[in-house]
């Protein structure tokens, strides 16, 4: 939750909009709420007892997220992240910019005709 929140500062840094998604407690999030993610958060539970319920990752989440907000070198953190997530797109050969979710669901979409085309399944 620590490096996600830095990176959403950092996203958020750059102009660009942040939201965070919370499945109920019964079935959490659909697949298809999960698709729409731009990035998932695990919160590392102990591996006897791995169950946290809806409060409690939220809490843990939002307190990160104040932890970030209200420390003193907030802009530096947001920064940081921001260069690591640009660095790392760009030694992937990227630019670092992320395409609307219109457009990855457009993509994805023609990939499965494609493949359904093809007899792949």
């Amino acid at each position: 939750p620590r490096e996600a929140m830095a990176l959403a500062a950092a996203a958020i840094a750059r102009g660009e909009r942040v939201g965070l998604m919370f499945g109920s407690e019964k079935n959490g999030l659909s697949n298809a709420e999960l698709d729409a993610a731009n990035a998932i958060v695990t919160i590392p539970t102990f591996p006897g007892f791995s169950s946290l319920n809806l409060a409690q990752a939220v809490l843990l989440v939002c307190y990160e997220w104040g932890a970030i907000a209200e420390g003193e070198n907030q802009y530096e953190v947001a920064r940081q992240a921001y260069d690591a997530d640009e660095a790392a797109a760009e030694a992937e050969g990227g630019s670092g910019a992320r395409a609307p979710l219109g457009q990855v669901d457009s993509l994805l979409r023609f990939w499965e005709e494609r493949l359904w085309e093809a007899n792949f399944f």
